[in-house]
């Protein structure tokens, strides 16, 4: 279980495909590699259903002739693979049009320390006490009546060694540890079923205690569902769970990425160093968190990564950039190739005060319906939760849908809730929208 022992391996490998590039007429290089031990197991209704232990090993390499781009995917790390990948990659290069941005980043961009992120911290590869572990945890969970239960319980534990090599001389090595626990939960009552569902992640191997709060959670939101009934359509506040709330911002997140912005797909695309938010709104993507589970020293091209102020007072500071994007907008990477990293959105308000809060309108604790229009911000998703009034929870709500427009919204979206759950990429607080259409019957 010491990283430091599959750096050779990954060393000897990059080596192995920059060489062959070369040796097939490559001008430029750059090879990414990770080796993943995953262990993951499974109840299903109180009995052992799954047990998988993969090891897994995957090299990503591109080619640059000229201006011409190939690329390749290997799923092992032995030689003669890694040879006739490169082949292939240089081959297709041969034939690829030309693209004046294409390029490796420039060598100032790359890391020249490498920070301790306390990203390592592995368990026992041992699935029989894993298994042992999972099924006490899933004995001692909370009961939900004669109808009622819990369904699934799944434990993770995931090793992942990285590196990135450029034919430039740049080699980046990190070492990660993610661990997970999820669940699944049906509530019955009177022959309706409610279900909850909920995965977890955790940079150090979660103990009971962290199972047993997943679980009362899914009992809690699976039974507070049951009884649902529609409401009439009309225009209302509306408070999203965090789960939702960060479904939004992924949405806005990625219309701040410049690629989406030089396809035209992007609703916020005019909107560098504009008052598109609230006043008080401001988005750091922290990429050195210690512990984060997005936590990196560098990106998918080997850029450096940092602490990014993306919208401060309400204005968008700067767009999360690749090094293509970069290169074609005149810009320097921000280090965002492969996407956010720890973005943390949180208000104060702690979840038994958030429907006082609310006073009355539509409490979603989840939605079903894909992402917003990435061009014109606009949604329309199904959504299930209650109806809060006067600062109470009166009822359950399911057949209703809401609908409206991001950009419309951004200016008077309030994040509220504080966040108690971390989750990768983006986390959030309870969100609180103005007036919204909710459709019901």
């Amino acid at each position: 279980m010491n990283a430091d022992e599959d750096r050779p391996v990954l060393e000897r490998a990059a080596a192995i495909a920059l060489d062959a590039a070369r040796v097939h007429g490559a001008d430029k290089a750059a090879v990414a590699l990770t080796r993943m031990r995953t262990l993951r197991v499974q109840l299903r209704g109180g009995e052992l259903e799954k047990i998988e232990h993969v090891v897994r090993s995957v090299l990503v390499a591109s080619v640059i002739k000229g201006r011409r781009h190939g690329r390749c995917k290997v799923a092992c790390l032995r030689e003669a693979e890694i040879a006739q990948g490169l082949r292939s990659a240089c081959a297709t290069a041969d034939f690829a049009d030309p693209d004046p941005w294409i390029d490796l980043p420039e060598p100032d961009l790359h890391p020249t320390r490498f920070a301790d992120l306390d990203l390592w911290h592995p368990c026992a590869d041992d699935a029989a006490a894993a298994a042992e572990w999972l099924s006490q945890c899933g004995g001692a969970a909370p009961q939900g009546g004669a109808r009622s239960g819990l369904v699934a319980l799944l434990s993770e534990s995931q090793r992942s060694t990285s590196a990135l090599a450029t034919s430039a001389g740049f080699f980046g090595f990190e070492a990660a540890t993610l661990h997970a626990v999820g669940g699944e939960w049906i509530a019955r009552q009177q022959g309706e079923a409610q279900r909850a569902a909920d995965l977890r992640h955790f940079r150090r191997p979660p103990g009971p205690a962290a199972v047993s709060d997943l679980l009362a959670d899914l009992r809690r939101t699976a039974q507070s569902l049951l009884g649902a009934r529609s409401i009439t359509t009309r225009r209302c506040r509306v408070l999203l769970s965090p789960r939702v709330g960060a479904w939004l911002m992924q949405a806005v997140l990625s219309a701040l990425h410049a690629s989406s912005h030089l396809r035209g797909l992007s609703f916020l695309r005019d909107g560098l160093d504009r008052p598109l938010f609230a006043p008080d709104l401001r988005i750091v993507d922290d990429a050195h968190e210690r512990g984060g589970l997005g936590s990196t020293n560098f990106d998918n091209e080997g850029v450096a990564t940092a602490r990014t102020l993306v919208v401060a007072d309400g204005r968008v500071r700067t767009l999360l950039l690749d090094g293509y994007s970069a290169r074609r907008m005149g810009l320097r990477s921000t280090g965002h190739a492969g996407g956010v990293h720890n973005v943390l959105l949180e208000g104060e308000v702690p979840e038994e005060d958030l429907a006082a809060l609310l006073d009355s309108g539509l409490w979603v604790e989840r939605i079903h319906g894909s992402a917003p229009n990435p061009v014109t911000g606009d949604f329309s998703v199904a959504a299930t939760g209650h109806w809060v009034e006067g600062g109470r929870v009166r009822h359950a709500v399911a057949g209703v849908a809401i609908a409206g427009n991001l950009r419309e919204l951004l200016p008077r979206l309030r994040v509220v809730g504080a966040c108690a759950i971390r989750r990768p990429k983006i986390s959030v607080g309870a969100v609180l929208l103005p007036e919204l259409t909710v459709g019901g019957c």
